[in-house]
């Protein structure tokens, strides 16, 4: 089967091709929702660190 282009869809692989400019966009909003998904993560576990040690705190002055 010969590779064929028609508007920018690739027909053996079913995906549109990409461009130079569409991957650096791409790879850079990727790395922010990681960055992102990490910072949330850390956070959340800051957060519920504090809620432990507080309640631990709490239940040795009984």
């Amino acid at each position: 089967m010969s590779n064929k282009n028609f508007f920018n869809w690739d027909v053996k692989t079913g995906d549109y091709l990409r461009d130079e400019e569409y991957d650096k966009l791409y790879l850079s909003n990727k790395r922010h929702e990681k960055l992102i998904k990490t910072a949330s993560w850390i956070g959340a576990a800051v957060v519920i660190a504090a809620i432990f040690f507080i309640v631990l705190e709490t239940l040795t002055k009984v």
